[in-house]
């Protein structure tokens, strides 16, 4: 702020006092030196891409100034199943393709694990950090994590699946409904066990589908 002018007599002077001016002045001088002592720096070098505020805007706190990102490093969200959190770690290799069929691949590691389950999905937030050439803010990408080898483990569709863990086998033509145990969720697919090598799962679920139904297995020519 610039500096106060000289009152030109003591009257002026107490008039100007009486309106508390010169104490406002003063509190607002002293918050700029506090200002003036502080400075808003990331831990990386980066670019601006959002900035919500201009140069003498009234900030209150908390409030979101902009954004500001590292272009070479991502940081990629997935959601995991609760099932399959005990194999992963702190440091695993992640696979990351590209969803635009343009066979772009790159390496990512997990660098962070959030433990808290999502009531509705039973899925937890885990955190992979990426960099590589052609990778943008904002982009879709998918990502393939070696979590371990499990025997005995089908993939089915998501659609046979009723009551979160049960599906319907076919025994003597007769529909049986049998407990299964989710391992991993896909976008279509669930990866299950609990399964016997052999058993007959439906493809589809039939409406009106109940334990003891008849049905006969269609097979294509």
């Amino acid at each position: 702020m610039p500096a106060l002018p000289e009152p030109e007599s003591n009257q002026e002077k107490m008039f100007i006092t009486g309106r508390t001016i010169y104490s406002t002045y003063y509190n607002v001088r002293n918050m700029e030196l506090t200002l003036a002592k502080y400075n808003i720096m990331a831990p990386f070098d980066g670019v601006l891409v959002e900035a919500l505020v201009t140069p003498g805007s009234l900030i209150r706190p908390g409030q979101k100034l902009g954004e500001f990102i590292q272009p070479t490093v991502f940081e990629i969200e997935a959601p995991v199943s609760v099932s399959m959190i005990d194999f992963l770690g702190i440091g695993q290799k992640v696979t990351v393709t590209s969803t635009n069929n343009d066979s772009k691949e790159w390496v990512g590691e997990i660098v962070r694990i959030n433990r808290l389950v999502n009531s509705e999905t039973q899925t937890i937030n885990v955190y992979v950090q990426v960099t590589g050439k052609s990778l943008e803010e904002g982009m879709y990408v998918k990502t393939n994590i070696m979590a371990t080898e499990v025997e005995n483990a089908y993939e089915l569709s998501r659609s046979v699946v009723f009551d979160k863990n049960q599906v319907f086998v076919v025994e003597d033509s007769i529909l049986v409904q049998k407990k299964i145990e989710p391992l991993f969720y896909k976008e279509k697919s669930v990866v299950i066990s609990g399964l016997k090598d052999g058993e007959k799962v439906l493809t589809k679920l039939p409406t009106g589908a109940y334990p003891g139904m008849k049905v006969s297995i269609y097979e294509e020519q």
